[in-house]
Order: structure tokens, then C-alpha cells, then sequence
């Protein structure tokens, strides 16, 4: 425990950092929001000014960041300009969606990734090993929206096996009553097996293109550790008392090759949300990405930094969660070390 409230005192100042760093950011994007919605075409210099009057612009800057922690302590992450709605309710509206694809494509990542590293562990040099491998280098060198494209070209254009890359559903289909957010729960449910499947058939090829990127550092990582462990003395002393090879696997090799595995997973998905903004725009995907790419072109300053502050916030919790598996996997790591 004293470890564990030693590092949520850490976030403070973390967080604090990043509500910084964002207002600083969006101010220095080119440009000015209130020509850019005032239309500089027709408007003249008088509704200019008043729009950035309404708008806090013609603040200090000071006097601009005072007012956004003030708002921040109210819990009001400001209001859209391009939607009208509270940044808070644009962002929970559209957060599920993001939510449901990552965690998707991370489940199906570690479905493949270990056992894929595990193998190749077990027979270094052979064509399971060379596979991992080529899985690993195609997922690093690749980036995430050329991937989603080549899928998309493949398998939708090409082959025909693919629906249409518009959204979570298609636009005549009746989506079901909104109880989590998660399209693929909800329609299970409502009991609508075929909503179920037009949801789950919308998702393959986006989760596809993300766990593709997420499945090369863990499959290699997966493979690494294995590799390590497999050669320890204690593998061995446990060979030569004549354990089985199934329990020396999966009981002692993959149970102290998981605290790196672990570590990876938590800057894997740290990496997935960041990548998300890529995916959700490649396939129409109506998610915080894509919500907060939209604003950044139209200069919409509110929703960029509560997309900041969400992401940032995510962070801090996988790292703190990283944290307490590494402690359970192994005592003498992560919190119970530094207490």
C-alpha cells in the first residue's frame, strides 16, 4: 500500500504537466479559431472580435490557463464549437467505440502472440521460429493506416470478403438500445444475433490492422524471454529430476518469462491508443481518434485537450496496472520493490 499510494502521488504532478502541455500545444497551433468560425470570407474585424471575446481569446495568456484549471476543477472540459455538445459528453458518446476496437485487437494480439513466441521458443530455427520472425519485423515495419489500406484493397475491394469500411454498422442497419456503448454486448443483449454479427464483421478488419501492431513486439518479446528462461539452471535442474515437459513450460519457464511480456503489453498498448487515431479515420470509425483529428483541423481547441487529458489519464492507469501484475507476477518487482 505504501507503494501504491507512493506512485499515485507521482500522477499529480504528471497530470498537472500534461493539462500544461496541452493548453501550450493547442495554443500554438496555427491559425485563429475565431476567423476560422467567424468565415474570414464575409466576416467583418468587429464579429471577429467578438468571437474571440466570446471565446477567451482575447485573454492573456495567463489569464487563459487560470480560466481552464478553473474548469477543469468544475469538472468541465469545455464545449465543442464544431458539435455544440460538452466536450465530456462528446467524449463518453464516442469513447466505447475506441474502447471496443483496442481491446478487441489486444485479445486477439496476445491470442497469437504467445503462443507464436512460445513455439518459436521451443523449436529456435524452424519454421514456426522464421514465422514469428517475419510476423515481428512486418508488424514494426509497417505502419498501422498502410496496413488497414492493404487490407481494405485485399479483402473488400479485391476478394469482396470484407463489408464496406464505414463505421460500426451500416447506415440502414437499426443499431440496438445503448446500455455499455459496446456494440458487440449490446446487440447480445437485445438478443439481436444478426446485429451481432454485422457489428462483429464491421470490427474484423480494423482490430485486424491493430493487432497486427501490437502482435510484433509481443510475439518477439514473448519469444525472447522464453528463449532466456529455457536456459536457466533451474530449467535445466528441473529436466534432470525428470519433470515433464508440459509443466516446465507453462509451471516454470512462461510464468517467469511473463514479467517482461507484461512490461511490453502495457507500452504496447500505450502505442494502440496513439494508433487508434490512424485506424479510426482509415476505416470511418466513430471514435475519440477520430473525433479529436476532426477538431484538430478545425481548430476546436476544447475537444483537443480533453482528447489529451482522456488519453493522458489512460496512460497513467495501464503504467499504475503494469505496475501491480509485475508485483504479483514477481515480489521483488514494481510496487513492492519500491516500498
Amino acid at each position: 500500500m505504501r507503494g501504491l499510494l507512493r506512485r499515485l502521488l507521482a500522477l499529480v504532478p504528471v497530470l498537472l504537466g500534461v493539462v500544461l502541455a496541452s493548453f501550450l500545444l493547442t495554443r500554438l497551433l496555427p491559425g485563429d479559431p475565431a476567423v476560422f468560425f467567424a468565415n474570414s470570407v464575409t466576416a467583418d474585424a468587429g464579429t471577429v472580435a467578438a468571437l474571440r471575446a466570446r471565446m477567451g481569446l482575447d485573454l492573456p495568456l495567463w489569464q487563459q490557463f487560470l480560466a481552464y484549471l478553473a474548469q477543469l476543477a468544475r469538472g468541465d472540459l469545455g464545449q465543442s464549437i464544431q458539435t455544440g455538445q460538452p466536450v465530456a459528453a462528446d467524449l463518453l458518446q464516442r469513447l466505447p467505440a475506441s474502447a471496443e476496437l483496442t481491446l478487441v485487437a489486444l485479445g486477439a494480439a496476445l491470442l497469437l502472440a504467445l503462443p507464436l513466441g512460445i513455439a518459436a521458443a521451443l523449436r529456435p530455427g524452424s519454421v514456426i521460429d522464421h514465422a514469428c520472425r517475419l510476423v515481428s519485423v512486418a508488424g514494426v515495419a509497417l505502419p498501422s493506416f498502410v496496413t488497414g489500406l492493404l487490407m481494405i484493397y485485399l479483402f473488400y475491394f479485391r476478394l469482396g470478403l470484407a463489408p464496406e469500411p464505414i463505421g460500426r454498422l451500416d447506415p440502414f442497419a437499426i443499431p440496438p438500445p445503448r446500455v455499455t456503448g459496446f456494440l458487440l454486448l449490446d446487440t447480445l443483449l437485445a438478443g439481436n444475433g444478426a446485429g451481432f454479427l454485422a457489428a462483429a464483421r464491421q470490427l474484423v478488419l480494423p482490430a485486424a490492422t491493430m493487432a497486427l501492431f501490437a502482435l510484433a513486439p509481443l510475439a518477439r518479446m514473448t519469444r525472447a524471454a522464453m528463449l532466456d528462461v529455457l536456459g536457466s539452471d533451474f530449467i535445466r535442474a528441473a529436466h534432470a529430476h525428470g519433470l515433464g515437459r508440459r509443466r516446465i513450460v507453462f509451471s516454470y519457464a512462461l510464468r517467469n518469462a511473463l514479467l517482461p511480456v507484461v512490461t511490453t503489453l502495457g507500452m504496447v498498448f500505450s502505442s494502440m491508443l496513439g494508433a487508434n487515431v490512424l485506424v479510426e479515420r482509415v476505416f470511418a470509425w466513430p471514435g475519440i481518434g477520430s473525433y479529436a483529428l476532426d477538431a484538430l483541423m478545425g481548430l476546436d481547441y476544447a475537444p483537443v485537450q480533453g482528447f489529451m487529458l482522456v488519453m493522458a489519464g489512460l496512460l497513467v492507469g495501464v503504467n499504475l496496472l503494469v505496475d501491480l501484475l509485475s508485483a504479483i507476477i514477481d515480489p521483488r518487482s514494481g510496487l513492492l520493490r519500491d516500498a
